[in-house]
């Protein structure tokens, strides 16, 4: 029992590509049917104001498969929509009363216009519920949680949609998604059971408003030599 569970954790930093930049995903991104984005870390530095401009061309050229799939505030998401709206669309899971009930709040890419959609995680299905919890910009209430990452659902919510609107046409969608974390990013991408790419942090440690234990770890256990032994322990036990 504790060696299955011990596999099975261990199966959740499978990476298939590693990255140093979203540049790299210029080789290989036309073999994905949809792209999910993280964006602390991955398209700029913590809550920056602008995405990082070595990564503008790449982005603008995979943006028709790409989308940005967060774990962050509403007031953030507002914030993205503002920045990347152009290109991509932008998504959070959040939780509306005293249950947490599931709802994608989504900006659509061009018209930035907000969407909310109630998800069925069971069966994977959405319900447009805009007019009931939203008008413009605002939402009628409060949202009582965030689904955060590793949680599967916001990026399983996302490709349902995308499948569901017609532009996923593929059967069975190659999926990836590409973030700088492995507690939230890749693991997120393993439980959803896609495929994960990693890329390497933009900005650094000072760049956050508050000291964050899972960012040393992420040091500690990953990025150093030592410490690289889990990730590869995952690409053995997946491999069988």
């Amino acid at each position: 029992m504790f060696i299955g569970n011990f596999i099975s954790f261990v199966r959740q930093f499978r990476v298939d590509h590693r990255c140093r930049d979203l540049n790299d995903l210029l080789g290989f991104w036309q073999e994905y049917d949809f792209i999910g984005l993280d964006r602390d870390g991955t398209l700029g530095g913590h809550h920056a104001p602008k995405p990082d401009p070595r990564i503008l061309g790449v982005l603008q050229t995979i943006s028709r498969r790409t989308e940005v799939v967060s774990n962050c505030a509403f007031c953030q998401l507002v914030k993205i929509r503002d920045i990347y709206a152009e290109m991509v669309s932008a998504s959070i899971m959040v939780g509306f009363g005293e249950m947490g009930l599931p709802h994608l709040l989504r900006f659509e890419k061009g018209s930035g216009k907000l969407r909310v959609l109630r998800y069925y995680p069971t069966v994977g299905m959405l319900c447009d519920v805009t007019s009931r919890l939203a008008q413009g910009d605002a939402l009628f209430e409060k949202p009582t949680r965030i689904y955060r990452k590793p949680n599967p659902w916001v990026l399983q919510a996302v490709v349902a949609l995308a499948v569901r609107e017609g532009r996923i046409l593929a059967r069975n969608p190659r999926v990836l998604y590409v973030g700088d974390k492995f507690f939230t990013d890749v693991r997120c991408a393993n439980l959803a059971g896609f495929e994960a790419a990693r890329v390497k942090t933009i900005g650094q440690l000072s760049d956050l408003r508050e000291w964050r234990i899972d960012f040393v770890l992420e040091r500690l256990l990953f990025d150093l030599p030592i410490g690289a032994i889990l990730s590869r322990l995952a690409d053995m036990f997946s491999a069988h």
